[in-house]
């Protein structure tokens, strides 16, 4: 009942790319079965601890996702800080163009520069299209001398951890949990339902765990249901 209500709730959006079949990781823990040629897929940073993200394809961002005090947001009120790039460094003409726009207007973006255009409408021309908004965008960033630089009211980011963006970005994680054994299996999900915060909590082994938790709410009084 709990878990229909409202809205989920997290501050990371990886980006599936836009190559078929799109395999995405369910769980950072927990890869979905194999592709055909053996390699599991995985996501392309680590999610740090306390954080929770979620995935879309490239029709959410042209047609459903606009920018508002620097987060991602959705129709339905979702919102993300930061939007990660797939390993996969091709896109096509009409997704670099939406991206540069959504930095220029605040977006957060994390990943290496595309190199190509993907498919091949308009090739060759796209694909200088593409590696020239790329330049424009990543500018002299290389990922390890160079990591990070503003574009208008955004930043692109490339080669830091997640969790050195969402620190920069002043996003602290959403839960902490300390529970009194090391081997403690405890599993968690965030949905907001107009002013309320949700937060449900799951232990993953057959015996009694004690908990600590904090959690990214002020202001409020918890109840335990």
């Amino acid at each position: 009942h709990m878990l229909k209500r409202g809205n989920f709730v997290a501050d990371i959006l990886f980006f599936t790319g836009e190559n078929s079949p799109v395999q995405v990781a369910v769980h950072v823990e927990e890869p979905v079965a194999a592709t055909l040629s053996g390699a599991r897929p995985r996501l392309p940073l680590e999610v740090p601890e306390g954080h929770d993200y979620d995935v879309c394809d490239a029709e959410v961002l042209l047609k459903r996702a606009k920018i508002a005090d620097g987060r991602i947001v959705l129709p339905d009120g979702i919102s993300y800080r930061v939007l990660v790039l797939p390993e996969d460094q091709r896109i096509t003409h009409e997704l670099m163009t939406r991206l540069r726009a959504m930095v220029a207007e605040g977006m957060w973006l994390v990943g290496a520069a595309p190199r190509h255009s993907h498919g091949l409408a308009g090739y060759p021309q796209s694909d200088a299209e593409v590696q020239a908004m790329a330049r424009e965008l990543w500018g002299d960033l290389d990922g390890a001398a160079r990591r990070e630089r503003d574009f208008g009211k955004g930043r692109v980011i490339w080669g830091r951890s997640l969790r050195e963006v969402l620190d920069a970005a002043q996003t602290r994680p959403d839960v902490e949990l300390f529970p009194a054994m090391h081997d403690a299996a405890i599993r968690w999900i965030h949905r907001r339902d107009g002013d309320a915060d949700i937060y449900f909590i799951a232990n993953g082994r057959r015996r009694r765990e004690d908990v600590t938790g904090i959690f990214r709410v002020a202001g409020k009084r918890p109840e335990i249901w």
